[in-house]
Parts: structure tokens; C-alpha cells; sequence
């Protein structure tokens, strides 16, 4: 396939690369994909062969491994200063152990989740509706002994799911102007938050490798039952 998707507006083409990374996946076919974009070699590649002038190979290996250790001053400057940001495009939410939430149920007692919040170093109480769905967070020393109500939220945060990748997740984070992101199961349930920290704390271990294509498939695969895609 040489440059497929050239020709096309930027959300089409990235509709387009995720409908054949799927189809490619699912029946195990092996394609030679083309193309002068590092970005989209970086998403669609399981092996990346980068060639400079002469047709010279510069650096053969799996994304990850070329963006954390550029085999030269050539193949780092064709990957981008910002190589360490497009390694985080490779993983996704799934790969990051989840953080714990306190929440408190609209309708229950606030001072409960006041006590439990107040044993551990996260100062905010997710407010909940039934479910476990969040609503917003409360500072723990905002609820007292009076029943929780969703006037009580002082501040959002981005909802999550399993399969958005870290570059994705830090942007959501970083535009929403917070320090923390909600992680949810299909039915709109918290399972726990990831931060700020968590994510750039990938970008600084050279040793990390996103899951193989057996376990990305899994993910995709069950995130697109779950969507009727």
C-alpha cells in the first residue's frame, strides 16, 4: 500500500488507518504500508524500516524501540524532538496500573468518604450517581456530616476508557487543565483515575514496551462489541 491515505482530510485518514489496522489484525495479514509520515508509520507499523537518501536502510525494528533508541543522529532527527510524546501514542490505558477513586453516592452521608479520603494523600472525593458513574469532585474538607448532592462539585475531569492511548489521555489532561483522568468500563462506571504523573512516567523508562498485537487486538476488539463498531 503506497501512501493510501495521502489524499484524504485528517479525521478520514485516521478512520481509515484504524478500520484497516483492524481488518489487517483480525486476519493476519501481512501488508507493506508506505509512507513519509513517522506518525502514521509509528500507529500502523508493527515493524518500522526507515530508509534515508540512496535507499540506504537507517534503522529496521518495532516503533517503540526506534523512538526510544534512534540508531542515529538521522533517524532522531526523522523521528522528531518529540519522539518521547509519540512513544506514548503506542500505549494505551489498559497498560497502566489504575489508581484508587474515593467516591460518595449522591444521597449518601458525606462525612464517610470524608474519613476514608482524609487516610490517603489524594485530597478530592468523587461524587457518584447510581452505578458508580461519576458526576465531579468535592475537596474532602467540603463534606461534613450532610447528605452529598451534585451541587457539591467543584471540578470535572476526562472520562477514559480502557483503549485511549497515553498521548491522547495527557492532551485530554493537559487542555482540561487537571492533574487527573477517569477511567471507565463500558456502562459509564469509574474504575479508577490515572494522572499526569503516571503517563509521563513512561516516556522516562527507555525499558517500556506497549503490549504485542495479540493483546491490542483483544482491547480493540472488545472496545468495538462494547460500541456496536
Amino acid at each position: 500500500m503506497d501512501e493510501p491515505f495521502a489524499a484524504v482530510d485528517a479525521q478520514t485518514r485516521a478512520d481509515l488507518e484504524d478500520l484497516v489496522r483492524r481488518l489487517w489484525r483480525q486476519r493476519g495479514i501481512t501488508v507493506l504500508f508506505v509512507t513519509h509520515d513517522i506518525d502514521e508509520a509509528i500507529k500502523m507499523g508493527d515493524i518500522v524500516v526507515v530508509f534515508q537518501a540512496g535507499g540506504v536502510v537507517a534503522q529496521v525494528g518495532p516503533p517503540a524501540e526506534i523512538l526510544a533508541n534512534p540508531a542515529s543522529d538521522y533517524v532522531a532527527r526523522f523521528v522528531g524532538t518529540d519522539r518521547g510524546l509519540k512513544r506514548l501514542s503506542l500505549f494505551r490505558v489498559a497498560e497502566l496500573p489504575l489508581e484508587p477513586v474515593v467516591t460518595a453516592e449522591v444521597g449518601s452521608d458525606g462525612s464517610i468518604a470524608r474519613r476514608v479520603a482524609a487516610e490517603g494523600t489524594f485530597a478530592h472525593v468523587l461524587i457518584t450517581e447510581p452505578g458508580n458513574r461519576p458526576v465531579g469532585w468535592v475537596h474532602r474538607d467540603a463534606l461534613t456530616t450532610g447528605t452529598v448532592t451534585t451541587d457539591q462539585v467543584e471540578s470535572t475531569s476526562p472520562l477514559l476508557d480502557r483503549r485511549t492511548t497515553l498521548k491522547d489521555a495527557l492532551s485530554m489532561l493537559l487542555d482540561a487543565d487537571v492533574q487527573a483522568g477517569l477511567v471507565v468500563d463500558r456502562t459509564g462506571a469509574v474504575r479508577g483515575m490515572v494522572t499526569v504523573d503516571s503517563i509521563t512516567a513512561v516516556m522516562h523508562e527507555p525499558g517500556a514496551r506497549p503490549r504485542d498485537a495479540a493483546e491490542r487486538i483483544a482491547v480493540d476488539e472488545d472496545t468495538a462489541q462494547a460500541t456496536g463498531a
